[in-house]
């Protein structure tokens, strides 16, 4: 009874974390979702976790599809992690500032 109880649990944990992991694919469309995709490290470590307790709770399937989701997350983030920073010249050194007054009361 407290394993069918926790597997639940963790089928709605890896439903939501998949979902939102997904909706990360949609940035170019809304700001919400663009903000979504800045987390795929813990989406990546949450699922990690849901996978290996549904390996213990012998749900092979689910923990199969945490892993498949912790795989698409980790090669998403490989190429900005991977790649070294790109080398500027002394003539090519730019730099961009970009400031905004977010308060909504101006004084």
């Amino acid at each position: 009874m407290a394993q069918r109880g926790l597997a639940t649990l963790l089928l709605l944990g890896l439903a939501v974390l998949v979902l939102l992991s997904l909706a990360g694919f949609l940035a170019w469309w809304t700001q919400p979702f663009e903000i979504l995709s800045h987390f795929r490290p813990h989406y990546a470590v949450a699922l990690s976790v849901l996978a290996a307790g549904f390996w213990v709770l012998r749900q092979r399937i689910a923990a199969l599809v945490a892993a498949a989701s912790v795989l698409l997350n980790v090669l998403v983030m490989a190429p900005s992690v991977a790649s070294p920073p790109p080398q500027a010249g002394a003539e090519q050194q730019s730099a961009l500032l970009i400031w905004a007054n977010l308060r909504h009361n101006q004084s």
